[in-house]
């Protein structure tokens, strides 16, 4: 498959013009509370976002912390929510909420994926959620990168 296909396989999904806010966390472990939290949270707000969960684990879970810039090698799941939105109008409204139901499920989680960062994720919560890592990655960043030209939401500065 060509790389511009796989690159536009979900442009239909996300259209051109749209809004969208993605916040996401890494869960080490999910327990029934955990997930009954989770299905609570959700339920309440029906139709206002979507949630999802990516399983992790495998290969990566057996290097060390420290064998490359990403640092969490314990994950179990990535749990997101996202929303989409075409009216402009609406962005603060839909944030709001998306930043409240986050709130509510953040203390499951630890850290974050970067492809999935929120647009308003700032330097710290990069430097937060990267820990000892995050000077290595900057390093890469600054050699494979260093006029940022890949710097939409998962961006780390290639210079500090």
């Amino acid at each position: 498959m060509l790389y511009v296909n796989i690159q536009s396989k979900d442009d239909v999904l996300y259209p051109h013009g749209g809004h969208y806010y993605l916040q996401n966390g890494f869960v080490t472990k999910l327990t029934d509370d955990g997930i009954d939290h989770i299905l609570d949270a959700f339920r309440r707000t029906p139709r206002r976002f979507a949630m999802f969960a990516d399983h992790c684990g495998g290969a990566y879970g057996r290097m060390a912390q420290d064998a490359t810039a990403f640092p969490r090698r314990d994950m179990a799941i990535v749990l997101a929510l996202f929303a989409g939105w075409q009216n402009p109008a609406e962005s603060d409204e839909k944030i709001a909420m998306m930043r409240v139901a986050w709130k509510e499920l953040a203390p499951l989680t630890s850290g974050f994926y970067t492809n999935y960062a929120a647009a308003d994720t700032n330097l710290a919560g990069y430097q937060e959620k990267c820990g000892a890592n995050f000077q290595r990655l900057v390093a890469l960043k600054a050699k494979y990168d260093p006029m940022n030209v890949f710097r939409l939401n998962a961006n780390v500065s290639p210079k500090i």
